[in-house]
């Protein structure tokens, strides 16, 4: 079992954190710059490999999850729903056995609807997030500030949840 880094653990008692998961190089570098942007401690992942690495090493408070993605960063596979599952369920197994309460969003462009009721129904999932109608600003491709507030809402929950304010100080 691999131990939590010291950064991990001082991250768990401040501020929410969030692993973006895409294997879209730009979409995730400016999702992780506007989460970062509004105070919140952010890590990317291109695949579903590095995504698990990171759950393995840091905790999170949510998880913004493009269930299509590679196994591995250069992989000659094409993305697959079945590397996102993968991640999902390495969320769920670390929620079991460190007592963790990780929360899941898809943010996709997959907008099949039996795709998306299969998602929703899974335990963990918070939320299902289509890229084009949620997520993105087009045509200057920003992150939308509807979308923005409601994760930060979230985060703010799993915030107070995790750390309730004390008396003692």
């Amino acid at each position: 079992m691999t131990e939590l880094t010291a950064t991990a653990m001082l991250r768990a008692d401040r501020t929410p954190s969030v692993l973006v998961v895409d294997d879209e190089t730009e979409q995730l570098q400016r999702l992780v710059q506007a989460l970062q942007a509004r105070g919140y401690d952010c890590e990317g992942a291109g695949s579903a490999d590095e995504a698990i690495q990171c759950l393995e090493t840091s905790s999170y408070s949510l998880v913004l999850l493009d269930p299509c993605i590679p196994q591995s960063a250069g992989s000659p596979d094409l993305p697959a729903q079945d590397f996102g599952l993968r991640v999902y369920d390495k969320v769920i197994e670390l929620n079991g056995t460190r007592n963790r309460s990780t929360r899941v969003a898809i943010v996709t462009a997959t907008v099949l609807p039996e795709v998306e009721e299969v998602w929703k129904r899974l335990p963990g999932v918070w939320s299902f997030f289509r890229k084009w109608e949620h997520v993105w600003a087009v045509p200057d491709f920003q992150v939308r500030p509807a979308f923005l507030r409601r994760v930060g809402r979230l985060l703010e929950e799993l915030r107070s949840r995790d750390h309730p304010a004390s008396s003692d100080h």
